[in-house]
């Protein structure tokens, strides 16, 4: 039987990037567990393996180097070498390499780059041989890791076949069902109503049922990217001359693939911050009453349909007053305001701020936490922070479990139709008819006894008609405190597809997506956050005080 070479290839390609994940995560793990016999057993059976693989498919070179790490490895199994932290780093180093040649081989290249020759050196000197002995030659050319073809991966997905067959068998039984409905239309003039009714509502259980099979196979666990710090959170702090490790819990929480890509390069900044600004130097730490390893924590959780990330760290916490000087300095706050904690620390997300004394090239350019804030807002999420002065920082995402699907609430505005999302609508009522009369873009009203400021839509996106003789005012959260969005019209709830936005609408502020409704109506999906800072025109991250602040004095003293 004739194998396709291609097609094994490709498999390799694909495998091989999880087996570097694990092949990192259990050489950290023997730094302090070095006389753990799974852990290197875990070790061997993954290195001989990516050894074999790479041996079948004719790239003998990177068999060499694997062959070379499995001597290593066997050097500690038998106790003639010791773990230490620069034994460790010459094995995650190989792993770089490995991962290098791997990557050129999908173009056809077996060669040994310059760096994996000396490598070989340093392992044969660890295990007391003369490198002589190797007898290899250097590649005539670097051999760099493709990290953009790495990217890629998350547009493959791993499904468990009785997922698929789950599919095909709904599939099938929706397939018959359209058939009995049909039949029902077609048997009498006099439709038989109750036929039809339970015809259509077996179809509708069917389709229920294949979305949640559907969503449920695009689902991916949290910790197969959480494993994937374990390494830059090693490297980084040894390039701050700090040291650190990683806590991972929650690891088997799954979320949608297309949220997980949008959280990865959040998660990525958040990580680098913690290292740069909150673990301290290991002096430091132990002056402070500290042990000298610091421990950033990615835990993750449930919690009411969406789900829960946190970035922990045991560091200094967050500086409030370089911060509130910082702010002051860039003009986002007057020399009298005293904002509350939660507001202050939501200017770190503003373009361009940065406590950072220089610029790095790891952080000082205030780029990096913007970045965090339009990832999550792209996906329907949030952002809020947790801090205690030199005991340590939480950052807490909350992002929904999917975005294929939206359970969303229907409203109108200037006769076009747009779509909330249902986990953030929290109650409708009537604008009071001074509110209405004013026509102001924003303001304060008093519901249940309380002020709640608010945003008019048919203001904001400059309708010119007539309003309605009577608006409504749909309560949300922005960051867990009551805002209120003035609407025309308020239609109820719905549940949609998600769809992108084409080119010529991407990026338009304040919306996310868009759906097509039951009667085919295109709506416009609103973007909580995002209208909110469009109604405060400065483009800041917005909250209810800073919306509240822009109404007049009047106004904030009426209560």
């Amino acid at each position: 039987m004739d194998v396709d070479r291609e097609a094994v290839l490709q498999v390799f390609l694909a495998e091989t990037e999880d087996s570097f994940i694990e092949l990192e995560e259990s050489i950290i793990r023997l730094e302090t567990h070095a006389d753990d016999p799974e852990t290197l057993g875990r070790l061997f059976r993954r290195v001989h393996s990516l050894k074999g693989d790479a041996a079948s498919l004719g790239f003998a070179k990177i068999a060499e180097v694997a062959h070379a790490v499995e001597n290593v490895l066997d050097g500690l199994r038998g106790r003639t070498l010791a773990v230490t932290g620069e034994l460790v780093t010459l094995l995650l180093q190989c792993v770089d390499v490995l991962r290098g040649m791997i990557s050129a081989a999908a173009t056809g290249i077996d060669e040994l780059p310059v760096e994996g020759v000396a490598l070989l050196h340093r392992l044969v000197l660890e295990l007391g041989h003369h490198p002589g002995k190797l007898g290899v030659e250097p590649a005539s050319q670097h051999v760099a890791p493709a990290p953009e073809r790495l990217k890629g991966r998350a547009q493959t997905l791993r499904v468990d076949v009785e997922k698929l067959d789950r599919m095909l068998s709904l599939m099938g039984e929706m397939t018959i069902a359209r058939s009995r409905v049909s039949r029902v239309l077609e048997s009498s003039e006099e439709l038989q109503r109750a036929d039809l009714v339970q015809s259509h509502e077996e179809a509708d259980r069917l389709f229920l049922e294949l979305q949640s099979v559907i969503i449920e196979a695009r689902m991916v666990p949290i910790g197969d990217t959480f494993r994937g710090y374990l390494r830059a959170v090693r490297d980084l702090a040894a390039k701050h001359g700090k040291l650190a490790r990683l806590t991972i819990e929650g690891e088997d929480v799954e979320l949608d693939t297309r949220v997980v890509e949008h959280i990865r390069e959040p998660l990525t900044h958040m990580i680098g911050n913690a290292l740069d600004h909150g673990i301290e130097r290991p002096a430091e730490r132990v002056s402070r009453g500290k042990a000298p390893c610091g421990n950033i924590v990615l835990r993750a959780r449930h919690e009411s349909g969406t789900v829960v990330i946190e970035i922990s760290d045991d560091g200094a916490g967050m500086n409030r007053a370089r911060i509130l000087e910082r702010a002051r300095a860039q003009g986002l706050l007057d020399e009298s305001s005293q904002p509350s904690d939660a507001d202050l620390y939501q200017l770190i997300f503003q373009p361009g701020f940065s406590t950072a004394a220089s610029v790095t090239s790891h952080s000082g350019r205030g780029v990096g936490m913007d970045v965090v804030r339009r990832n999550l807002e792209a996906i329907r999420g949030s952002v809020s922070i947790r801090s205690r002065d030199r005991e340590g920082c939480t950052i807490v995402l909350c992002v929904p479990l999917t975005l294929a699907i939206i359970a969303g609430f229907t409203v109108a505005v200037g006769g076009e139709m747009y779509v909330l999302p249902l986990d953030a609508v929290e109650e409708c009522a009537d604008l009071p008819e001074g509110e209405q009369r004013r026509g102001a873009c924003r303001g304060l009203l008093r519901l249940h006894d309380r002020p709640l400021p608010y945003v008019r839509l048919r203001s904001l996106f400059g309708v010119e008609a007539a309003p309605p003789q009577r608006e409504s005012v749909v309560v949300v959260r922005l960051d867990g405190e009551p805002v209120g969005l003035v609407v025309d019209e308020l239609h109820g709830r719905a549940q949609t597809v998600i769809k992108p936005l084409g080119p010529l609408l991407q990026g338009l502020p304040g919306m996310s997506g868009s759906t097509i409704l039951g009667d085919g109506t295109v709506a416009l999906i609103l973007d909580v956050a995002g209208v909110c800072r469009l109604a405060l025109r400065d483009g800041s991250a917005p909250s209810a005080a800073r919306l509240a602040s822009g109404s007049s004095l009047e106004e904030r003293h009426r209560w």
